[in-house]
């Protein structure tokens, strides 16, 4: 359940840097602040 989150902000990170043209990096600040959200539960 928790890695399905995790991979669903992924996306929408991948879909957002998509956007702004910086696929990899946003993908991955995405999955980084939603850990960081997780934790601080």
């Amino acid at each position: 359940m928790l890695t399905l989150v995790i991979l669903l902000f992924y996306v929408l990170g991948v879909v957002e840097g998509w956007k702004r043209g910086d696929i990899v990096g946003l993908g991955v600040h995405a999955v980084m602040r939603m850990i960081v959200m997780l934790l601080q539960l």
